[in-house]
């Protein structure tokens, strides 16, 4: 759905034109892994590498509360 592109804070993410397809294109030089794409991603169309989903979505949660749990 392309709804991460706005959401990476290190612009690592575009959407590109490919074989008449429109895919998501990571920029990995740019990527930090700080798992924001793969945690919002509504569709689970993007995971981290050696990070599994749950792992990131804790990790947001927790920033989100500001470690209060």
């Amino acid at each position: 759905c392309g709804m991460c592109v706005n959401l990476c804070p290190y612009s690592a993410l575009a959407l590109v034109e490919k074989d008449g397809r429109t895919v998501m294109e990571v920029t990995e030089a740019k990527c930090k892994g700080c798992g924001t794409c793969g945690g919002f991603c509504p569709g689970g169309a993007i995971w981290m590498n050696h990070f599994a989903t749950p792992q990131i979505v804790a990790q947001i949660d927790a920033f989100l509360l500001g470690g209060e749990q």
